[in-house]
């Protein structure tokens, strides 16, 4: 559990406090003996010291547990920051009242050296524990206030669930407030973590959220007719024949009589002569009607051209209604 160097910082802010308490406790019990063999009252800091030593060896005891059973999470850090503030406070009261109170009460001639001895003993072991205390109550205090834009929620956290100082991409991400319970649970399964961390929280999230498994339904219009794709209606497709009116009707539209320019050219034509086409659906080049499709059948519904050109060299045939005219007729 002691991962980080803020652990072992923790440990031995607890040592020494144990060690002081220890001391404190000693002096203080020793006191308040002699003070009952002698037969007069014990001082109150020495019970009080006795009592707030009790309870920091108890506070200590279950701020270690965590580390031995890990699910009883009795570290948690507001608990913490709490009772290390509140002992601090009553240390720097019992240090102060043992040093008014302590030699210049039991320090004197007709009063034996044991009371002296145990009053002056117990100050700076209360003092070196109030300041032990207090130290680590602001380290802690420090430490959360500097990782509350990693850890959003770190007061509900325990010690040991906190990567302190530590950039680990395992780290928890801060969340946008306002979002929904879903949305946190999503972000923090889809955050940045290794496989084999996706792997182990896997069965987690299964917890979290139900799987809704995918099942067959029982669609009752789809029962109706059975139909062949391909061959029955609706799906069936009839391609007309080659020698159908219907196919041999669909032609390619006439070519308009007359064409003029929309907008007048203020260039010459890159050419010297224009090819025009008046009512001419035969092109300048045979080509085979498998090449243009339907508008070069006939309605008899054989070819218009031969399949294949009957000479390459020579020159393109011009069509049917067709002449060469010059460039310069169009240029107005």
């Amino acid at each position: 559990m002691l991962s980080t160097g803020f652990h072992l910082v923790r440990a031995v802010f607890f040592a020494l406090l144990v060690l002081f308490n220890t001391l404190s406790l000693g002096f203080a019990a020793w006191h308040i003996t002699i003070s009952a063999q002698a037969g007069v009252p014990a001082s109150v800091t020495s019970i009080f010291t006795v009592f707030e030593s009790c309870v920091l060896f108890l506070c200590v005891i279950l701020a270690f547990l965590e580390a031995i059973r890990p699910f009883t999470r009795t570290s948690l850090i507001i608990v913490e920051c709490s009772w290390t503030a509140l002992l601090s406070l009553f240390q720097l009261g019992a240090a102060i009242s043992a040093t008014i109170n302590g030699p210049s009460t039991f320090c004197r001639p007709n009063i034996p050296d044991s009371f002296c001895a145990s009053s002056s003993l117990l100050i700076p072991a209360l003092w070196m524990k109030c300041l032990l205390c207090f130290g680590y109550c602001f380290t802690l205090l420090i430490s959360v206030l500097a990782h509350r834009t990693v850890v959003p929620d770190i007061w509900g956290e325990t010690i040991y669930t906190v990567n302190w100082f530590y950039a680990d991409s395992t780290s928890p991400i801060q969340l946008p407030i306002g979002e929904s319970r879903w949305e946190k649970e999503y972000s923090k399964s889809h955050s940045r973590v290794g496989s084999l961390d996706d792997l182990e929280s896997g069965s987690l999230r299964q917890k979290h959220f139900s799987i809704d498994r995918s099942t067959d339904v029982v669609a009752p219009w789809a029962q109706e007719k059975n139909h062949k794709r391909g061959v029955d209606s609706p799906f069936s497709v009839s391609k007309p024949l080659a020698d159908s009116p219907a196919y041999a009707t669909k032609t390619l539209p006439l070519v308009p009589s007359s064409y003029r320019l929309s907008t007048p050219r203020t260039s010459l034509s890159p050419s010297r002569f224009v090819e025009r086409f008046r009512e001419s659906r035969i092109l300048s080049r045979n080509e085979t009607p498998s090449q243009f499709g339907k508008h070069l059948i006939k309605k008899d519904g054989g070819p218009s051209f031969p399949t294949t050109i009957a000479d390459h060299d020579r020159p393109i045939p011009l069509p049917r209604l067709s002449e060469w005219v010059k460039a310069d007729v169009w240029k107005s």
